[in-house]
């Protein structure tokens, strides 16, 4: 079997990335806190939300998500249940 594998890496600035957690309306002020463990888990959300509209729901193949901090050290990782045949 032959597969391809492609690689997109997204680099988020901290102040743009807090700036759309507040507008959500969901963190800041009157929501939830703004955290370290809040921004990866924003982050999270939005690039597997991502994944899942782009290619998990039209296609049938595995995806993964790994988020790094500036120093290259895993914060979070996560993979659907897909396993290429």
């Amino acid at each position: 079997m032959t597969y391809l594998v492609a690689t997109t890496e997204v680099i988020y600035d901290e102040q743009d990335l807090i700036k759309m957690m507040l507008a959500t309306g969901e963190y800041g002020i009157h929501g939830h806190p703004i955290s370290h463990e809040a921004m990866i888990e924003f982050v999270k959300d939005n690039e597997w939300q991502i994944e899942h509209h782009l290619f998990l729901d039209k296609f049938d193949v595995p995806c993964q998500i790994s988020i790094k901090d500036e120093d290259g050290t895993d914060l979070f990782f996560a993979k659907n249940k897909l396993e290429i045949k």
